[in-house]
């Protein structure tokens, strides 16, 4: 990197005996272009084997932290995550809900709780559309219309949901197959 930086820093010099006000925001492009690569390298230094062969003696927890009951202000959208599975479509959404008060009860820096918004599509030329019309993704316009985002004017994708909030989510948890599973069953704007 350092060879490449220093032919860079020459041909800079070159270019600002031209033109120095041109030179001078081309050197400042490349040193902030340096550091970001710097910085990515020092992010890249995951090496595989060293973390395969790390040895802990603790268990692993089994159970999520359960998120009281209840519903809870300031809900936004984190994650969202399409899955198909036997030609059923859904939509995975991860709400952050940002509760101080919450966090500090549960010791967590965040707070995140799912849902999950069943889809109604048809498959054609081997793509997933999804319906409009009467009766069709009721839960997605429902969590649309609670982000202000069904009016219908313009156009919408379903990338546009993340961010969004603040909302209002109802969280309930349920027992299956012996376990807890929380999860976001109703979504109100705040």
């Amino acid at each position: 990197m350092t060879d490449a930086f220093t032919q860079l820093t020459l041909l800079v010099d070159g270019l600002m005996k031209k033109q120095e006000n041109q030179g001078v925001a081309i050197l400042s492009m490349m040193t902030l272009n340096s550091i970001r690569f710097e910085q990515l390298e020092k992010k890249m230094s995951f090496d595989a084997e060293t973390f395969m062969g790390q040895a802990r003696k603790a268990a692993d927890s089994t159970e999520y932290p359960k998120v009281p009951d209840g519903q809870y202000d300031n809900g936004y959208i984190d994650k969202i995550t399409p899955r198909e599975k036997d030609g059923d479509v859904r939509l995975q959404v991860s709400w952050d809900i940002r509760d101080d008060d919450l966090k500090s009860e549960m010791e967590r820096d965040k707070i995140t709780v799912g849902q999950t918004v069943f889809l109604d599509t048809e498959e054609v030329d081997g793509q997933y559309i999804m319906l409009a019309g009467d009766g069709k993704n009721v839960g997605l316009g429902r969590l649309r219309e609670a982000l202000g985002l069904n009016d219908g004017s313009k156009n919408f994708q379903l990338s546009d949901l993340l961010g969004e909030g603040p909302c209002t989510v109802t969280v309930r948890t349920d027992k299956r197959d012996g376990r807890d599973y929380t999860n976001v069953v109703y979504v109100v704007g705040a």
